[in-house]
Order: structure tokens, then C-alpha cells, then sequence
């Protein structure tokens, strides 16, 4: 009996944990609750001060349409090794609110509205005074921690941060489990169990949570002169918190800091249904207005690119190639990939002892390159390792711009430790002094730089077609298996959550989709529809021009643009199915891709105005199933109480321009 009771007041204990949220009846110390609602009314914040786990605790709670999505989670940072993580007093607090609409240069839609209510929670820690900062959009919910001017020294340490998200219930997330700090995101994301996610995993944001009734996402925004957020377990099993990468410098530290001081914004992208944070803006709206008085030069387009079928065989005159193949297709660039300045080996294996103004490597001429380019009408980008780049930076980027270059393709080893971060800044803004576009590679995920310079035109950090290329040589060939139908369809509602993602897609000839690794699992018109599903204003073409002239399909994106006007997410099936329908001017262009499972879904067309349009579609043909390039194309008159069918192979996809009839 006494065994018994043991038991079960062990059980009483632990309940509260394992059930997510707790009861928080007397739970509520001194100070009350300060509460925010979005503009719509649908998601609400509480922040209060608890007794538990420590007297004092300032702890954030956030509902959406009245349901629990994030149960109340402590708060919390640490300053010069001491952890400000009890003992709050709230000591004040003031609202605002703003509704904006601003332009963008480039991106997934023409304008972006920045709407919300916010509101400051001052609070004293000691002798630190620190306000919270939070924001309650209609789509999402964004807090930071903000040091303004302190009564004693104003110079100090973020040596740790310890944000909690404790989760109502045991639902389902879609986490890329990367393992160490030092990481490209070059991952999958698994579908995974609140509870699965074990203290010491080093999981990537977003975390893209199905929570049935609605979804949310974890993520960050803004980030800059600080090291990149994570999120692991707890020793409570719904219980996460975040953990920042590390200074490389000094690493029990994670920046150096001087008041006024802000941290980059933690952010909970809140909907009924995944699509709805594709097509949300909230990245751009948390970073700071553009920087540049002139983006007239920003050019996004297409990028043919000779890395993935030659390697290290490129000579200037593939790449002359390459560019005629662009010009006769309105493809915008050609990027003269690593193996110029010296060999691809070297410039990885000892990018410090490099000079990236030097075009020593007799067989690869940039300068004749770009100017064959120049005549031909296409930009030329060049590679750089970020190592080598950062011992020149200004006198290198003023090179290149004088031999005639359009931009950069930044490469690197990885991680997002706040030296890297603020490297990054750097670069995109010494880029756009020389009129430079940039391209970041081997990369951490984007959080909204774009919008304050938007001469980034997109970034890596995402596991791409690249893990295919010519994998049966080293040093590629341990890279480990091909992308998967499911990869394809959940990267439109995790990585690309965070901003433009480039992916490099468009593998086309036929001995790309042979069966087993290293070969594309999917189909041609499934590669074809990703210019449209993925979002990136500058698109590579990984394939050969004589994989594209000539064959069935690349006239649609020969016509595809890589930047829009507008984006409605149509099918939003997350691992299972996707269709982006986006806008251009006053064409549409609609992508979907399949999963592992061949179906056929609906596309309604109820994004279209009034008025009747004309539909092209490109889909799998009757021999799919022994040739995955083979493409059938039709046209069909159509309005927005149209539905389109697309019967779809794994990995398989559907294309469609729509244009108003005239």
C-alpha cells in the first residue's frame, strides 16, 4: 500500500510535465498579467510573472481562436555568466500599434503589409533593467529581449539564453535534427514527436508543429550580431528551449554586447493551415526597412550553371557555352563556379591562403568570361570562398565590379556563430556598394536580411538537388542518398518558411532519373514545377544546355519569372503534396509536386480574378512510369471556378501559366 502511494504521488507530480501545460491557479505571483491580442483578434499573448519553477518567473503563454498553442514558458537570458531567469519585477508597460504597407524590390509578392499591435513589458532583474518586447500579428507572434540604456556600465556579456516553448500536447513536428553548431541545415526534416526531441539535440528552426486544429512554426527573425537560434528538449517531455550557437571566438559566450541592445526575435508563425505562412511576409516585416536608396540595378532571373554536369572540367570555353545557351533563352546569368583564383581543392582546403583578385588558373579566364557575357547580354556571378573573401573584402568585391561582374556566390563551411552572422552583413552590404548581387552557399537559413538588403537574392542552407551532381566522385561520393519525393514536398512548409532557398533544381536529361542513388528520385515536370513551388529570386539550372535545347518542357521555364507579385499556397499537404500558384504581373504560374505516393489531386482555380483565361499545362505523359521525362502540354479555357486535375508520379509534378484572355 505504501508502494502504492508512492506511485501515485510520484505520478501527481510528474502529470503537470507530461500533459505539456500546467495549472497555473496559484501559480501567479506579484505583478498580474499583461496581456496583447493580434489586429484580428484570434491570437492572444499573456505574460505573467509565477511562483514557479522559481519566485518571479516571467513566463509567455500564446492561444490562437482560443486554443492553447503555446502553454505558459518561462523566460529567460543570461548577462556576464549570471542568469536573469527569476526574481522579475514588471514595472511597467505601454502599447502601440502600426499598420503599413511597404514595396519590395524582389520577392514573393509586390507589396508586404506590416500589421500589428505590440506591447513592452518592462522588468528589473537586480540591477538590470530589460524590457520584452512583443508583437501579435494576424499570422504570427514575434517577442525579443531589449537592454536599453542601464544606471551602471552599458557594456556586457550575452553569455547564454534560455527561452522556453512548452507545448500543450504530444503533436507531431517536421524537425531537421542537425547534430552540432557547426552545420549547414543540409538536412532532412523528419516528421517527429514533441516528445521525441531529446535534450542535447541541436533541432533547426522552423520547427513546423501540426497541432491539429491549426499549425504553428518556431522560428527566428532578425538576426544579427548575435549567434543563431536552435531549439532541444528538456528534462520535462513537451517542454523545449531554445539554445544559441555559440561565439567562435569565444565560446562560452555568445556576443558582446552594448546598451541599447535588442536580440533577434523569437517568432511563433500561427495558422489554420501551413500554406498561409508561405505566403506571409513576417520575415520581411521583422527586419529593418531597405537600406539602399536605388535597387534599380537588383536583377533576379535564372542562372545557368556548369558546376553540377563539369566540376572541376570547366574551362572558359564551357562557360562561353553556357552563356550562348543563356542569351538564346533569356536566362539572366552564368555563374563561373569555384576553381578560378586556384583550384576547387585548394580553395576549400586552404581558403585563407588564397587571393581572391588573383585569376591565376590558366584555363578559366574570368575577365574574358564576363566580357564574352557583356557582349552576349548575360551577368556573370563569380564563387568565392567567405574565408578567402573576408581577407579582401572591399578590394576583392571593387575588383570584381571593375572587370564587369554582376554578383557573388558566396560559399563556406557552415555554422551561424555570431562572427559568421556578422561576416554576412557585412558582405551583402559592402556587395550592394558595387552593385553586387549575392548568393550565400554553404550557409545557415536566412531571417530577413533581404528585406534590408535586397541585393541577397537567396541562400543556401537547405539539403538541394546538389546531392545528386556527379556523386560517384570524390569528394562527393559520401554525401549519402538522393533527396526524396518527401523532402521535396515539406521544404515549401519548413526551410522556405524562412526566406528564399536555392535549392538548384532542374535536372532534365534523361540519365539524371535513373533508378538508385545518385539519381533524382521524380520526374522531369516534377523538377520543372519547383521555379514556381520553391521561392528563390535567383534560380539555378543544374542541367547541361544539351539536356534543355530542344527538349519537352523547357519552354515553361524558359517563361518562368523568379520574383512576384503575388503567392497563394493552394495545396498544402505537407510531406504529401504541395501547389504554389504565384503571380506576375497578370499571368499566373502554378506548380505542384508530389510525395512518395502517386495521386491525383484538384487545383481549384479561385486565386484568378474575374474574367475568363486561357490555361497551359504541362503534366506527366502516358509513358511516365518507364520514362520520367516524358510531357504532354494542353491548353484549355478556364475561370476561377475552374478545377484543374494533375495526375502525378512520386516526385512527380504539374506546370501551368494561365493568362487572361485578350
Amino acid at each position: 500500500m505504501k508502494k502504492l502511494a508512492v506511485i501515485l504521488a510520484v505520478f501527481a507530480f510528474l502529470a503537470p510535465a507530461l500533459s505539456g501545460c500546467m495549472d497555473l491557479n496559484g501559480l501567479i505571483g506579484a505583478g498580474g498579467e499583461k496581456s496583447l491580442e493580434s489586429p484580428n483578434g484570434r491570437i492572444s499573448v499573456q505574460v505573467s510573472l509565477l511562483d514557479s519553477p522559481q519566485p518571479g518567473t516571467l513566463a509567455y503563454e500564446i492561444s490562437f481562436d482560443g486554443k492553447q498553442i503555446i502553454c505558459p514558458s518561462p523566460l529567460g537570458i543570461e548577462i556576464d555568466g549570471k542568469p536573469l531567469d527569476a526574481n522579475f519585477k514588471i514595472v511597467g508597460s505601454k502599447y502601440d500599434s502600426k499598420d503599413e504597407t511597404y514595396e519590395l524590390p524582389v520577392g514573393k509578392s509586390e507589396f508586404a503589409r506590416d500589421h500589428y499591435n505590440e506591447m513592452t513589458v518592462s522588468v528589473e532583474c537586480g540591477a538590470i533593467d530589460m524590457n520584452v518586447i512583443f508583437r501579435a500579428y494576424d499570422d504570427a507572434v514575434a517577442f525579443r529581449y531589449h537592454f536599453p540604456q542601464q544606471k551602471g556600465s552599458s557594456e556586457f556579456t550575452i553569455t547564454n539564453e534560455s527561452t522556453s516553448f512548452c507545448i500543450p500536447e504530444d503533436y507531431t513536428s517536421y524537425a531537421v535534427n542537425l547534430g552540432s553548431f557547426m552545420n549547414n541545415y543540409e538536412g532532412f526534416y523528419n516528421p517527429t514527436k514533441i516528445s521525441e526531441i531529446k535534450k542535447g539535440d541541436i533541432i533547426g528552426v522552423p520547427l513546423l508543429v501540426d497541432a491539429g486544429s491549426a499549425w504553428f512554426a518556431i522560428a527566428e527573425a532578425n538576426l544579427r550580431n548575435y549567434g543563431g537560434m536552435y531549439v532541444t528538449g528538456t528534462d520535462s517531455a513537451l517542454s523545449l528551449k531554445n539554445i544559441v550557437t555559440p561565439s567562435m571566438n569565444n565560446p562560452a559566450t555568445i556576443t558582446n554586447a552594448s546598451a541599447p541592445f535588442s536580440t533577434p526575435w523569437r517568432l511563433v508563425m500561427i495558422a489554420e493551415s501551413p500554406g498561409r505562412f508561405v505566403e506571409s511576409n513576417i520575415m520581411m516585416n521583422l527586419n529593418e526597412p531597405c537600406a539602399l536608396d536605388d535597387t534599380s540595378w537588383i536583377k533576379p532571373g535564372k542562372v545557368a550553371w556548369p558546376w553540377w554536369k563539369f566540376m572541376m572540367a570547366a574551362t572558359t570555353d564551357i562557360h562561353k557555352y553556357y552563356i550562348d545557351f543563356a542569351a538564346s533563352h533569356g536566362i539572366e546569368y552564368v555563374i563561373v563556379d569555384a576553381g578560378w583564383y586556384c583550384t576547387e581543392t585548394d580553395a576549400w582546403a586552404s581558403p585563407e591562403q588564397q587571393d581572391a583578385t588573383d585569376n591565376k588558373i590558366p584555363w578559366m579566364n574570368v575577365t574574358e568570361i564576363i566580357k564574352y557575357g557583356k557582349e552576349k547580354g548575360v551577368g556573370v556571378m563569380l564563387w568565392v570562398h567567405e574565408d578567402t573573401l573576408k581577407l579582401k573584402l572591399d578590394e576583392a568585391l571593387a575588383a570584381y565590379a571593375s572587370w564587369g561582374a554582376k554578383g557573388v556566390k558566396v560559399d563556406g563551411d557552415g555554422g551561424n556563430h555570431v562572427e559568421r552572422v556578422n561576416l554576412y552583413w557585412e558582405i551583402v552590404e559592402a556587395a550592394a556598394k558595387y552593385n553586387l548581387a549575392v548568393d550565400f552557399h554553404g550557409a545557415y537559413t536566412p531571417t530577413g536580411m533581404g528585406r534590408t538588403y535586397p541585393n541577397l537574392l537567396t541562400q543556401e542552407g537547405i539539403r538541394g538537388e546538389e546531392y545528386r551532381g556527379p556523386r560517384d566522385k570524390p569528394p562527393f561520393s559520401d554525401l549519402g542518398t538522393s533527396d526524396t519525393p518527401q523532402h521535396y514536398t515539406t521544404i515549401p512548409f519548413t526551410r522556405m518558411l524562412m526566406g528564399p532557398m536555392d535549392f538548384t533544381p532542374g535536372a532534365f536529361g534523361i540519365e539524371n532519373f535513373n533508378q538508385g542513388y545518385p539519381n533524382i528520385q521524380g520526374t522531369r515536370c516534377g523538377q520543372m514545377a519547383m521555379f514556381v513551388v520553391y521561392e528563390s529570386e535567383l534560380q539555378m539550372l543544374i542541367d547541361a544546355p544539351f539536356d534543355y535545347e530542344g527538349a519537352a518542357g523547357f519552354e515553361f521555364i524558359e517563361k518562368v519569372p523568379t520574383t512576384w507579385d503575388e503567392t497563394v499556397a493552394v495545396n498544402d499537404n505537407v510531406a504529401d503534396y504541395v501547389t504554389i500558384a504565384r503571380r506576375s504581373g497578370s499571368t499566373w504560374y502554378v506548380g505542384s509536386i508530389c510525395g512518395e505516393t502517386a495521386r491525383e489531386i484538384a487545383i481549384p482555380l479561385q486565386f484568378l480574378g474575374p474574367g475568363k483565361y486561357e490555361a497551359t499545362i504541362w503534366e506527366e505523359g502516358s509513358n511516365i512510369q518507364y520514362d520520367p521525362t516524358d510531357i504532354v502540354s494542353s491548353t484549355q479555357a478556364v475561370d476561377s471556378s475552374a478545377v484543374i486535375k494533375a495526375t502525378m508520379m512520386p516526385g512527380g509534378g504539374q506546370c501551368i501559366i494561365i493568362q487572361p484572355k485578350s
